[in-house]
């Protein structure tokens, strides 16, 4: 498994896994190998980096400032909503924008492009009036649902091998950098910095693109939805209610 896990050049001829119970093993032990990963190797690059941020850019710990995500969202929606929102529907959405297209599926592909544009437009715009944004999102759907009519003759994407390795690397780099807007990055001058402290969201998405292709998209959501669910319930543990 872990051969198979480090070897991208192979994934766009990756053998899908079958079987419940296979799959279960194969979700348990990727998430265990992302695990160590991200305490054995992500964790040192995150501390030196950090001590680099603090002592000799003079700014404030980014660290402390991943750590303030999880109670910010549970404070911004209450913990009940807050905790479905980080456990299901954060990873949902993650999932249908950077991992549905990776079956290279003309609808799948247009679908995700759909919910990107809805999902950042809600997310990263914000207009005075309401009713702006919902004719924005009126305006996006008539135009993706217009290009699959249009173009949508066939299933499939005719694209080879070599190029859907490299559909799976950009996808699970720009799931990681996304999660640089965790940090709310507003000074330019560090900018440089932020793409040290989401190695483990890199990590995570190498993860779930390997368990997408492995066992199925559905599988890739559940297995986000684990990941997120552990940090949420170590948080908990730690911050009892």
């Amino acid at each position: 498994m872990l051969k198979e896990l480090f070897s991208l050049s192979k994934y766009a001829i990756i053998e899908p896994e079958t079987g419940f119970r296979n799959k279960l093993i194969l979700v348990l032990k990727v998430y265990l190998s992302v695990f160590l990963i991200s305490i054995f190797i992500a964790s040192p690059i995150i501390i030196g980096m950090d001590k680099l941020v603090v002592k000799v850019l003079h700014h404030a710990s980014l660290s402390l400032k991943s750590k303030q995500l999880i109670p910010s969202v549970l404070h911004k929606y209450g913990y009940l909503i807050g905790t479905i929102y980080i456990c299901l529907i954060g990873p949902i959405f993650e999932e249908v924008i950077f991992r549905l297209g990776l079956s290279f599926k003309k609808r799948n592909v247009l679908i995700s492009v759909f919910i990107a544009l809805t999902y950042f437009t809600a997310g990263f715009i914000h207009f005075k009036y309401p009713q702006i944004k919902l004719l924005l999102v009126i305006a996006e759907a008539i135009i993706i649902w217009t290009l699959m009519v249009v173009f949508v003759e066939n299933n499939d994407l005719v694209i080879v091998n070599k190029r859907k390795v490299v559909y799976f690397i950009i996808s699970s780099c720009l799931f990681g950098l996304i999660h640089v807007f965790n940090y709310r990055p507003i000074d330019t001058h560090i900018l440089w910095v932020y793409p040290f402290f989401v190695f483990p969201q890199f990590i995570m998405g190498w993860g779930i693109t390997y368990i997408r292709l492995k066992n199925g998209f559905i599988w890739g959501i559940l297995f986000h939805c684990l990941i997120n669910s552990v940090s949420t319930a170590f948080y908990f543990i730690v911050h009892p209610i």
